[in-house]
């Protein structure tokens, strides 16, 4: 779908292109074929935030990738017909030359070519992230939340812009228990323990649509293995009063996962470059900012002061639209129409200052009398002691239906559950969707343009429902074959002369060649790989190029190069271990101290 024409909002955007240790065996290449280009139903995994950008706005995009993957980026994006296309933002490669696959997402925006960047308030996404909420959504309840005069603070009662305020963040957060609502989760999918707590409600209430019921003040935010690791070493759960003095009510939640979507005003990247002990984002830097909101003596040791009083640069305002430092001080009390400056007392007149204050003012009550420190007064004036944190929001995604999907693709099994949904969306050509009606399943922005591309043909005598299935260009398919829910990529050869095939709940990425006889199910098969005749093969994962022999019946294996078939039983809930619940729990102050 055409992006819509937006203004510039100011905003850039960072995507984290890691090196996807979770996408094995599909990530075994990432000199020619890393993670942020493999395929999420047919397109490269990179278009779902370039998109995501687009639609928003924003169009300052980087993309911070190592340097090995840079020449594969910089080739997909000048040559790939999904990472072409017009409406497409074309990003901006950053390669830091000590940047590794084991650096932290923290540690990266230590680097000073990602510092040299960053020039005012700015996005953070990874490229796994798939994203069917419109970023307007999110950008506007930053906006009434954060920033502008909601989001300044007042300081001695004089309200000071960016300098007293220093404005908040915005994270995303999405539940994983979806699977019984039609959903694309997963069995033993991450996910992260999270308290958070209510945020002021306006008089008014909120109007239809809006994403402010969901919002909340994020107080505490780890992994769940790690909340289990310490709570099996220390056989409970300690909660600090600290935390249950200032807020008499915290929601706590082990169901959701953090989607790794953070809007963060630009003094977050000073906080960034002055704790060199931050590795990782949302462990670190939302972890202990949420518990720098409440627990004192925090903010002084992860430095926040120092962030939050840095000093400022010029405002420039720059043609596209953006500050290049949005956060610099704007001395309202300067562009005030009733203040006045009193000049300078020289060193006699400064002995009757006494007398001075007890005579009465020749201008009226209202006006405010500015007594400055020097000849000229100082356009940066020295900020007073910052005595409140801002806040980390937290946008808590419902799952219940109708809701949009947001999903964090970086396992095998959620490659598979998101490519097979996104299968599903009608294609935008077809006729009969151009009046969608309740009953139907609406156009987004990732509906392809074809359900079957016009280069590749349906024989006769083979089933394939149109509705569940996706088929790329140039795809050869024989007769006698029956495929149902499947997602195949481009040049894919199924079936042959003598016998087709039959697919069922598969992806297949570019090249795949499945012989006549295969029958497949729940399977995902890397690229130019080769399935030899009459193969049974359930719920495997197949390398790219690998050759299966003819005849070969595997269950629940990774089949690849130099590696007796590997089981993936252990991914299954087989093994007794009970799924685990929400835990919600309203805390009061009867808990006993940390």
């Amino acid at each position: 779908m055409p992006h819509a024409t937006l203004p510039s909002t100011g905003f850039q955007a960072f995507i984290l292109c890691g090196p996807g240790e979770n996408l094995a065996p599909f990530n075994s290449n990432p000199k020619d074929f890393p993670k942020a280009l493999i395929p999420i139903a047919n397109r490269p995994m990179i278009w779902y935030p370039l998109d995501w950008c687009g639609r928003m706005g924003v169009t300052d995009i980087y993309l911070i990738a190592s340097p090995e993957s840079r020449p594969a980026l910089e080739a997909a994006l000048a040559q790939n017909p999904y990472l072409t296309q017009p409406t497409l933002p074309t990003p901006e490669i950053i390669s830091p030359e000590d940047l590794t696959l084991t650096t932290g997402t923290a540690e990266l925006f230590r680097f000073p070519k990602v510092q040299k960047a960053i020039k005012g308030d700015f996005i953070v996404l990874p490229c796994d992230i798939v994203c069917e909420l419109h970023g307007s959504s999110l950008l506007e309840t930053w906006m009434t939340l954060q920033a502008g005069l909601g989001g300044a603070r007042s300081i001695d009662g004089v309200l000071s812009a960016e300098q007293s305020g220093r404005r908040g963040g915005l994270g995303v957060w999405y539940q994983t228990k979806d699977a019984a609502e039609g959903g694309v989760g997963v069995k033993k999918e991450e996910t992260d323990f999270i308290a958070t707590t209510e945020i002021a409600q306006p008089a008014v209430p909120s109007a239809s649509g809006s994403l402010r019921p969901f919002v909340r003040d994020l107080k505490v935010s780890m992994p769940t293995a790690v909340l289990k690791d310490k709570m099996e070493e220390e056989k409970s759960l300690r909660i600090r009063h600290a935390l249950l003095r200032k807020h008499g009510k915290v929601k706590m939640m082990t169901t959701y996962r953090d989607a790794h979507i953070y809007f963060f005003p630009h003094w977050v990247k000073d906080m960034m470059a002055e704790n060199e002990t931050f590795d990782n984002i949302s462990e670190d830097v939302v972890g202990w900012w949420a518990k720098s909101t409440w627990q004192d003596g925090l903010p002084e040791k992860l430095q926040m002061g120092e962030a939050l009083a840095s000093k400022k640069k010029k405002v420039n305002t720059q043609l596209n639209g953006h500050l290049d430092d949005a956060d610099d001080e704007i001395d309202l009390a300067g562009l005030s129409s009733t203040g006045v400056l009193r000049p300078a007392q020289s060193q006699s007149q400064s002995t009757n200052t006494t007398s001075s204050r007890n005579s009465p003012s020749p201008y009226a009550s209202r006006v405010r009398i500015l007594s400055p420190t020097s000849s000229s007064p100082s356009p940066h004036p020295q900020p007073p002691p910052i005595t409140t944190i801002p806040p980390i929001l937290s946008y808590l995604h419902p799952s219940h239906p109708p809701s949009h999907l947001i999903r964090r693709v970086d396992t095998v099994p959620l490659l598979l559950n998101v490519s097979l949904a996104l299968a599903k969306l009608p294609s935008t050509s077809d006729p009969s969707n151009s009046g969608a009606t309740s009953t139907t399943t609406p156009l987004t922005s990732f509906s392809h343009t074809h359900k079957i591309h016009p280069t590749s043909t349906t024989p006769p005598q083979m089933t394939m429902p149109q509705t569940t299935s996706l088929v790329d260009a140039n795809v050869t398919l024989f007769s006698k074959s029956t495929i149902k829910e499947c997602v195949i990529g481009a040049s894919c050869v199924l079936g042959g002369e003598k016998a087709g095939v039959r697919l069922n709940r598969c992806v297949l990425m570019d090249g795949a060649v499945v012989e006549a006889g295969g029958k497949l199910d729940g399977c995902v098969l890397g690229r130019r790989c080769r399935i030899g005749a009459d193969c049974e093969l359930r719920d495997c994962y197949v390398q790219e190029g690998f050759v299966v022999p003819p005849g070969t019946t595997a269950k629940g294996e990774v089949l690849q190069a130099g590696v007796e078939g590997t089981d993936l039983s252990g991914d299954e809930d087989g093994d007794g271990e009970e799924e685990e619940e929400e835990e919600e729990g309203e805390m009061d102050g009867d808990e006993e101290e940390d």
